[in-house]
């Protein structure tokens, strides 16, 4: 693929994802990543970015506390949970905090993610059980925790979606997305899939999120590439 065509691709993508109504990636990832990829990271640069965020320095200092990390001693700043975290740990915990932001509250929405945060904690809870796959919790949650990601953005984007969640819940034999499918140009699974990736979440996280209710996949023992 020339330069060309990947200054096209990425047009297409940018207006896909702003048609379907996906959040933009949030600017802090980017910082983060970009200190990801340095010899040094600066700790400090970032620390005071985050702090200036209290609802996201006090929720990132929080779940760095929570028995699901299990460590030892308390953290009391943002730099001491980037740095027990590590900075892959700590994006993923960020863009976590991130998504539920960026949809406004209802009672409907905040029982979804209700949802969503059991599912991740449980993803994780088994994932510390399940060894001999080398699963690592803090990938297990991220995945339990963007899983259904795209339903709010259906939600937000198409206003009959609530009729179609609720055939696709009822519905015993066709699977969850092929009823979306019926009804909508998309699924929850493509559009959850579509904003991990403009996250920058890991590929492992986008691709199981993106077929994570295709049953042949599932009884697959890898993923397919996109």
């Amino acid at each position: 693929m020339t330069p060309a065509d990947n200054l096209s691709f990425e047009a297409k993508l940018e207006s896909t994802l702003r048609d379907i109504g996906i959040p933009p990636r949030p600017i802090i990832l980017d910082h983060v990543g970009t200190e990801m990829h340095k010899d040094e990271p600066n700790f400090n640069y970032l620390s005071r970015i985050i702090t200036a965020d209290v609802g996201l320095s006090a929720s990132l200092i929080k779940i760095t506390n929570s028995p699901f990390f299990g460590f030892r001693s308390r953290v009391r700043s943002v730099k001491e949970a980037l740095m027990v975290l590590g900075l892959d740990v700590a994006s993923r915990a960020i863009a976590g905090i991130i998504l539920r932001r960026a949809f406004p509250d209802s009672p409907q929405i905040e029982r979804f993610w209700d949802s969503a945060a059991q599912i991740a904690r449980l993803s994780g809870w088994l994932a510390q059980r399940v060894t001999k796959n080398n699963l690592q919790p803090d990938e297990a949650y991220t995945y339990g925790l963007f899983r259904d990601c795209g339903i709010p953005i259906l939600i937000a984007r198409f206003p009959g979606y609530y009729a179609v969640l609720a055939e696709a819940n009822h519905e015993a034999i066709a699977s969850f997305t092929a009823i979306e499918d019926k009804h909508l140009p998309t699924n929850h699974a493509v559009v959850g899939c579509l904003l991990a990736q403009s996250w920058w979440l890991p590929e492992e996280t986008s691709l199981s999120i993106r077929y994570h209710h295709d049953a042949n996949v599932l009884a697959t023992p890898t993923i397919p590439p996109r």
